[in-house]
């Protein structure tokens, strides 16, 4: 449900703009139907903008600290931030700025490439992200307590057969493919085997928040025990981003005999080793 939200918040100005041009030949139903999801959406990133406004955060900088910490290094460009957010250049580096001052990333140059720049969360960045998410996502959660199981289902499907006139990427079935993909994982993750896993820790090589989200909310749920082992191997001898989610595993059934011996080994680093 994180990413229907993400998606009503992100395009709710282009439904605008389309309800503008087509205003002449829209029906009744079809211009009432558009403006509740309009409405919908302005009302629940207020909701949230509203919990996050005490801790001195807002929905896009929580997206730009999600953004770094969900790439494969804990680095990424703002070039690359704009395109995961769908926000313009300008505004993007406004807000790097802003979390740059308070401390929670460090911006570096690259050293291949002078011209560019390159964003590193920071220890109290991560420590803010830690304390943030769990209650961030009884947020979304109470958001959605009155849906039923079928009609996130539903809700998801609907939404994803809105036709985004101006995004770059195809948006048919958007939403509905996630739902299917994060079925799978979920499935995946209760088999819990060592295809499931290898299957699972692959789509993290090349996955896009929403995908790493899932990945880390159902991996929890492993118990075979060829499944934990087959995330032992990849906390030693995985990818960078597939040590890290498998740290984050361990980390939160408190295995820390493994994790701290992952760290001795440089397969982790301390910051990702110790959040939860």
């Amino acid at each position: 449900m994180g990413k229907v939200l993400q998606v009503i918040i992100d395009n709710y100005q282009k439904i605008v703009n389309m309800l503008t041009i087509f205003m002449e030949k829209l029906d009744d139903l079809t211009f009432n139907t558009m403006l509740s999801v309009l409405q919908s959406g302005m009302w629940l990133l207020n909701d949230l903008e509203t919990y996050l406004r005490p801790l001195d955060m807002s929905q896009a900088r929580l997206s730009i600290l999600l953004a770094i910490t969900e790439s494969s290094d804990g680095i990424i460009s703002p070039k690359d931030i704009a395109r995961i957010t769908g926000k313009s250049r300008p505004a993007i580096t406004r807000t790097i700025d802003s979390l740059s001052e308070r401390g929670l990333l460090s911006i570096n140059r690259d050293f291949e490439d002078g011209r560019r720049k390159k964003l590193t969360l920071t220890v109290k960045g991560q420590e803010l992200l830690n304390t943030l998410i769990p209650t961030y996502n009884q947020q979304i959660l109470a958001m959605c307590s009155r849906f039923t199981e079928e009609e996130k289902l539903l809700l998801g499907k609907l939404l994803g057969k809105i036709n985004f006139l101006h995004k770059k990427e195809n948006s048919q079935g958007y939403i509905m493919n996630y739902t299917s993909l994060f079925n799978s994982i979920k499935e995946k993750s209760h088999r819990g085997s060592s295809a499931d896993i290898d299957s699972i820790m692959s789509t993290l090589n090349k996955a896009d928040l929403p995908t790493t989200r899932a990945v880390d909310f159902y991996l929890g749920s492993v118990t075979n025990r060829m499944g934990l082992k087959r995330l032992e191997y990849y906390l030693f001898s995985g990818t960078q981003r597939q040590r890290n989610y498998a740290a984050l595993f361990f980390a939160r059934k408190n295995e820390w005999t493994i994790i701290n011996r992952a760290v001795k080994k440089g397969c982790i680093d301390k910051i990702q080793a110790y959040s939860r």
